[in-house]
């Protein structure tokens, strides 16, 4: 598949029955062949600011341009999927339905990584999604799923955020004047100790 190839995700179809079928299959074929992905069980975000869906992968085969990456979600109260993402060369985000103009490339396939970013998230946007990862002759086995939990950036939030950023900016400034008072004052303790010595034996002293 080159650049120029249109590839067009389903408008929100279900998926159910292929799944279906192609776990009925996937479990039929030999386990020599296994490429093991990687995805955490739970990323939270926040209302309005960019959250990565960070999915890694091993592959026993060479990465090829045969790679294949597909992101799916699962909505609530529903056990099929929806199909927001696909990859095989080039990257075809959504073109309708919930996450339109949301999602973005994030990863890099000739690494292991196949991560998408959603953009502006809401409350709304609370779902189950997955990453799955086929590179032949390596075929897929245990798909990962990831819990997206999005909340409202609270006050205890953003004061905690304040506090650290203070923190790293004043503390250190903070440091830095208190070494510079410490040897001011050595030096001042210094030269007074010398106009005594001078005193006690009579040398006359500035």
């Amino acid at each position: 598949m080159t650049k120029n190839t249109l590839f067009t995700i389903p408008n929100g179809s279900s998926l159910c029955a292929r799944e279906r079928e192609m776990r009925r299959i996937k479990y039929g074929k030999s386990k020599k062949h296994q490429t093991r992905i990687s995805a955490a069980a739970d990323i939270r975000g926040y209302v309005g600011e960019n959250v990565k869906l960070r999915c890694t992968f091993k592959s026993s085969s060479y990465v090829t341009d045969k790679l294949t990456i597909d992101c799916k979600y699962r909505p609530p109260s529903s056990s099929c999927t929806k199909s927001i993402f696909h990859y095989q060369s080039f990257h075809y985000p959504t073109t309708a339905g919930t996450f339109l103009d949301q999602i973005s490339w994030d990863g890099n396939a000739y690494k292991g990584d196949a991560s998408i970013s959603i953009s502006n998230p809401n409350l709304m946007d609370n779902r189950t999604f997955s990453c799955a990862v086929k590179n032949l002759p390596d075929v897929h086995h245990d798909i990962p799923l990831t819990e997206l939990t999005i909340t409202e950036r609270g006050f205890g939030t953003m004061l905690s955020s304040v506090a650290l950023l203070s923190i790293l900016v004043f503390i250190p400034s903070a440091v830095v004047i208190v070494l510079l008072l410490v040897r001011i004052l050595k030096k001042a303790a210094g030269m007074k100790k010398r106009r005594a010595i001078r005193r006690s034996l009579g040398v006359p002293g500035r």
